[in-house]
């Protein structure tokens, strides 16, 4: 049992990679970190433009992808 949660920690943590990278290209181009961007975007301030949308998904795929990670660490 110990063995497939490691794989699946793997795996979950290279997704986890691969949205933190997604993300730092938005902060880069938008010049905002996250939690100013998530404080604009919930305020209404940005506007409509679909790259904050996909912004606002990554960091909820984040969140949850971290709430994983740390359930399957728990269980090692």
């Amino acid at each position: 049992m110990g063995q497939i949660l490691g794989v699946m920690l793997t795996r979950h943590q290279k997704k986890l990679a691969i949205y933190d990278e997604d993300i730092r290209k938005f902060e880069q181009l938008y010049h905002l970190d996250s939690e100013q961007f998530l404080q604009e975007f919930n305020a209404g301030i940005l506007g409509d433009n679909i790259d904050f949308f996909e912004w606002f998904s990554l960091w909820e795929l984040r969140k949850d992808i971290l709430k994983k990670i740390s359930k399957l660490q728990q269980g090692l």
